[in-house]
């Protein structure tokens, strides 16, 4: 793509994709391999910028892959277009342990302040 002319800045944005949606999870130092790479070339330009493009198509070609995201994302996607807002789950009775204890600790709080 480069030695065709492609213009090196689609190339690296087009890096940066793959490793979102085609890798993932999978590696997640995919995304941040590709964004380097991306920087690298705007600070330095060609040739030497190139040199970090090479670098993550390596990385991203040889790097595991998983479409598990954008799989999860479009199921969750579905269902909220099929069910609409729902209500939070309901209380577990974690919520009401906590708020007894944090107004537990105020009163004690303020019965310290009074003397």
């Amino acid at each position: 793509m480069l030695d065709g002319g492609e213009d090196r800045l689609f190339v690296a944005r087009r890096l940066v994709r793959f490793a979102n949606e085609d890798i993932g999870i999978a590696d997640p130092h995919a995304i941040q391999q590709a964004l380097a790479a991306w920087d690298v070339y705007e600070r330095l330009g060609s040739p030497e910028g190139e040199l970090a493009i090479a670098q993550a198509v390596v990385y991203l070609a040889t790097a595991p892959k998983s479409i598990a995201i954008y799989r999860g994302f479009n199921a969750a996607h579905r269902s909220a277009r099929r069910t609409g807002s729902l209500m939070p789950p309901a209380r577990n009775g974690y919520e009401a342990q906590i708020t007894e204890r944090l107004r537990h600790s105020a009163v004690l709080r303020a019965r310290r302040q009074r003397g």
